[in-house]
């Protein structure tokens, strides 16, 4: 059975029917680097819907030359006739299901009964059966719910597949575990690859997320060959869901930032540093930024912009460090300006008081419409610390409920 492409089905519809089923079927060949197959939707009239892909070998007489078109899927649990036309490889019709005589006998058996109608379609499409049953619960995987039972045929878990891994010395407990071996692709090469690059112990789980996650034997052996330590399957993990290439590496050793480990790029890569934004910050004469000073302005949202906007107010020599407290506190240009239009020449130390303790163009204003017109920037600050304001405003309130 193929299962190469997208499968959709719910098993709440998998409820007992009439035997035999009938619907409409549309279809699309395609052609893939492992051979030619067919995405078949089935709609049956209760609103009940079936995607799948098949190869060829599997559709008895199809063919996908423009004109009529009439083909077979026959399993143990029944065999579905197609019926329609197909044009461009793009093809659509009726199609009619009849269930395999003994089939719900031999299901029952089985712990599966009340097995007929759609719920016979579907174990067709998805060729489940008591072959594959007993194989199931052969391998260990017992008990078998339906969900399972689905996903393991539906993923092509076989008794090879599950043995092979079982080699290597997981034990794939249950139905779960196996189609997530099967779905993420982890086979026997893979896994002895990982373990001859010696990343230590690996579990189930551990194999499973350096999978998902792209972590190859080739990818540590290159990581490793840059001089970043003997990374661990963790570090190499955490270096691939970041983005951590040769290239990346290989620019930020030659913006000179002195020793960086492992841990020291993956920080750079998730704030965002590049050596274009090193590049460009180092370009505005701020010093020769080093990775932490680089990585607290791009954390902060120190940009050449920002930069450019605090020296155009001329508040003196400002360093790389100036430039980010001021950011952290909310230092603006617009926030400069207006504070400095209501309380003359400030410097960049002062800018940075008044917005720490929350000083604001609205608070002077307030203040001096309560009679503080002569109240100084140190003055407005301690104003603000001793909550003048709401002293005031408590006053007033009590004032118009007298």
């Amino acid at each position: 059975m193929s299962c190469l492409a997208s499968i959709a089905f719910t098993l709440t519809s998998l409820l007992p029917a009439q035997a035999g089923e009938t619907g409409t079927w549309t279809g699309q060949l395609h052609r893939h680097k492992d051979g030619e197959y067919v995405q078949l939707n089935l709609q049956l009239e209760e609103n009940s819907n079936w995607g799948q892909s098949y190869s060829l070998d599997e559709l008895r007489g199809f063919s996908a030359a423009d004109g009529g078109a009439r083909f077979t899927l026959s399993r143990e649990a029944g065999t579905i006739q197609f019926e329609g036309t197909f044009r461009n490889g793009k093809g659509a019709g009726f199609f009619d299901f009849t269930p395999a005589p003994g089939f719900a006998r031999e299901m029952e058996k089985l712990g599966y009964p009340d097995v007929s109608g759609e719920k016979a379609l579907h174990l067709t499409l998805a060729d489940v059966g008591p072959r594959k049953v007993r194989e199931f619960k052969d391998l260990g995987f017992d008990p078998l719910p339906w969900d399972d039972l689905f996903a393991l045929s539906i993923h092509g878990v076989t008794r090879e597949f599950v043995e092979d891994v079982r080699s290597l010395g997981f034990p794939l407990a249950d139905a779960d575990r196996a189609v997530q071996f099967r779905i993420h692709g982890i086979t026997h090469e893979y896994v002895n690859e990982l373990r001859e690059a010696n990343l230590g112990e690996l579990d189930e789980d551990a194999v499973v997320a350096l999978k998902i996650h792209g972590v190859t034997a080739d990818y540590a052996h290159e990581m490793r060959g840059l001089g970043l330590g003997e990374l661990g399957a963790d570090e190499l993990k955490t270096m691939r869901i970041h983005g951590i290439t040769p290239e990346f590496v290989e620019e930020m050793r030659a913006l000179e930032l002195g020793e960086l480990s492992a841990d020291d790029m993956v920080a750079l890569k998730i704030h965002g540093v590049s050596a274009d934004f090193a590049r460009e910050m180092r370009a505005l004469d701020l010093g020769k930024l080093g990775a932490e000073e680089l990585k607290a302005m791009r954390i902060h949202g120190v940009t050449s912009e920002y930069v450019k906007d605090m020296r155009s107010l001329r508040l003196g020599k400002l360093s790389a460090q100036d430039m980010i407290e001021l950011r952290i506190h909310n230092v603006t240009a617009d926030f400069a300006r207006e504070m400095s239009a209501l309380l003359g020449s400030l410097s960049a130390d002062k800018l940075k008081q008044l917005s720490i303790h929350g000083v604001t163009p609205d608070f002077v204003r307030k203040m001096r419409d309560a009679g503080y017109g002569n109240a100084t920037a140190d003055d407005l600050i301690q104003l603000r610390i001793h909550g003048v304001d709401k002293i005031l405003l408590d006053k007033k309130t009590k004032s118009k409920r007298k």
